[in-house]
């Protein structure tokens, strides 16, 4: 089957859709929090679910499920606050080990942390690792780096964490470190987000982990900015360790009184009174690492009023680096009709074309779904030129669950270490009064990834979950 491209009544240059396929289905908890990553063979999943997580293992040529649904806790072994997983997972493919790293909360002030063995997340074993931190590691975040695994959590100050990379792959006894930076008036949910490593070139010998963060002067005093705090970890002599920032990016003028400054829904559905919590006060999903010859790049998004009357747009930008301090690139607001966009997820190939996917929504006719639009390394800065193209449409509102409110705070980007050039993307839409995910691969068409044929699995169901075997028998 011949690559089928996708376009919009607003196409400029068209998308190469490789894959579309359904990822896992409604849990019965909200939010759904689906986050993914793409390895060599395979496509990783998670979800929140009742009392814990959900992971699933996808093939990446045919977009088929080849194991689970299953509860991420099943990893563990033996009893202890990691026998009962608590939600909120992420999932990361360490491309420069060839593994893969799951974590979930555990009971209490635990972040329960697994890593596979090798390439293959379903029959090559893990490591599991129970991390007691002095505070409960609230909406947990991991991001890859060289020599450790960060993780930002909210807690009563935002805090991060760097987790022993060196040793966790080897499945040795593991240290941890923690550092907090000062809080932000306005906000009442914050947290840092920390940067993951794409590609091939690394950092400079010594570069710390990366994690940022957004300001809104109006809120928090001084300009409009994006902050940035590096971790500089000494494993050896801990006391040497230190978290040096923030380095302050200013921007150009947002505003993130979005939902109010105390709101936390005003995304609206059609036919139902529930309104979706954009999640105005972090710096959406995952920040992207990628060092190129002459430079390295940071890109990033959060939601933005775009409007002063709560209407949700996308804020995007990346930053650069290139021997000295970091600087604004480029940015822009993505906001080009009346519909609602939030929860973005940003990522750059290997050429510096950057994606950017999102939910959309509004009053009257469009459900919670998931669409993409992007710009080429050669376009004029801050423009999106990629066709916005529907990636999956939802098909009702979000009411069931426990807080329908709640969306999520995730759209997940990865980049394929095989051809550093298919973009893999998983994230939510509207269904059955709950919400599904959908998990699609995506090429702009002047990075020839050299795949194969082009498969559409839409029609994959996971069915009942517990006719699943687990991932890990």
């Amino acid at each position: 089957m011949p690559a089928q491209q996708l376009a919009s009544a607003k196409a400029t240059t068209l998308w190469t859709v490789d894959l579309s396929a359904d990822g896992i289905d409604f849990s019965g908890a909200t939010p759904a929090d689906p986050v993914g990553d793409v390895g060599t063979q395979y496509f990783v999943q998670v979800v929140n679910a009742p009392k814990g997580s959900l992971i699933a293992v996808f093939d990446t040529s045919t977009g088929a499920i080849v194991s689970g649904p299953s509860r991420i806790e099943s990893i563990w072994q033996g009893g202890g606050a990691c026998a009962e997983g608590w939600g909120h997972p992420s999932v990361a493919y360490d491309s420069l080990a060839h593994r893969w790293v799951v974590s979930e909360l555990g009971a209490g002030n635990h972040l329960c942390v697994y890593v596979s063995q090798s390439d293959d997340p379903i029959a090559g074993g893990w490591f599991a690792y129970d991390f007691e931190l002095p505070r409960f590691p609230d909406f947990a975040r991991l991001g890859v780096w060289t020599d450790g695994y960060y993780v930002a959590t909210n807690e009563d100050l935002p805090a991060v964490y760097a987790l022993e990379r060196d040793a966790m792959l080897d499945g040795s006894e593991a240290a941890w470190q923690r550092f907090t930076v000062p809080a932000l008036d306005g906000f009442g949910f914050q947290a840092l987000t920390p940067a993951d490593f794409d590609g091939t070139n690394l950092p400079g010998s010594g570069a710390g982990g990366i994690f940022i963060r957004h300001a809104d002067g109006d809120l928090h005093g001084g300009v409009d900015r994006i902050e940035l705090f590096e971790l500089d970890v000494d494993w050896n002599t801990p006391q040497n360790s230190s978290l040096l920032g923030p380095v302050v990016v200013p921007t150009a003028n947002f505003d993130s009184a979005l939902c109010g400054q105390a709101g936390r829904g005003c995304v609206p559905q059609p036919g139902s009174s529930v309104t979706l919590d954009p999640v105005r006060e972090v710096v959406s999903s995952l920040a992207h690492y990628r060092s190129f010859a002459a430079y390295e790049s940071l890109v990033g998004n959060y939601t933005v009023d775009t409007s002063a009357s709560d209407h949700a747009g996308i804020r995007w930008f990346e930053l650069r680096r290139d021997g000295g301090s970091w600087t604004l690139h480029q940015e822009g607001t993505y906001s080009p009709d009346g519909l609602h966009r939030w929860i973005g997820g940003v990522a750059l190939d290997r050429d510096g074309n950057l994606a950017l996917a999102f939910n959309t929504s509004n009053a009257s006719s469009v459900y919670p779904s998931i669409r993409v639009t992007g710009r080429q390394g050669s376009d004029p800065p801050g423009v999106m030129t990629m066709a916005e193209t529907e990636l999956r449409a939802g098909t009702s509102a979000q009411t069931h669950g426990h807080s329908p409110e709640k969306w999520g705070a995730s759209t997940s980007m990865s980049v394929s270490p095989v051809d550093d050039c298919t973009i893999w993307t998983t994230a939510a839409f509207g269904e059955n009064d709950g919400w599904g995910t959908a998990i699609s691969a995506i090429r702009f068409p002047s990075c020839d990834g050299g795949g194969s044929d082009v498969i559409f699995a839409d029609d994959l169901e996971s069915g009942d979950l517990s006719n699943w075997s687990s991932v890990f028998p």
